[in-house]
Parts: structure tokens; sequence; C-alpha cells
């Protein structure tokens, strides 16, 4: 599984971190996986989550 973490900014005094998760189902498919998560005064919530299904292995 690979990882990625980054910060951005926003107007609100806040931050959000997004990452990427790939994950190998089989030889030919793959599914990533992009999660935002927004963090501002010590709250935590999810505000979107996308996942792609469409994304194969070519050989």
């Amino acid at each position: 599984m690979i990882k990625k973490l980054k910060a951005i900014k926003d107007t609100e005094g806040g931050f959000f971190n997004t990452w990427t998760e790939t994950k190998w189902i089989n030889a030919s498919q793959v599914r990533k996986v992009t999660k935002y998560n927004f963090h501002k005064w010590c709250f935590f919530k999810v505000t979107n989550y996308e996942t792609n299904m469409d994304t194969f292995a070519k050989s």
C-alpha cells in the first residue's frame, strides 16, 4: 500500500490532509482511493471520499 500525505492550507484557518491509497486487487486491476481530511481547532472530519475502480494494470 502506498500512502502520500500533504497539507493544504485553506482560508478558514484550518488545513486539509490528503493521501492516496493504492491496493492491488489482482494482476489486472488496482484500486486508488483519494481521501481528504479537514483539521481545524483540534476537530477531525472526513469531507470527501473518492474511489476510482477504472485503473487497470497493463501487461
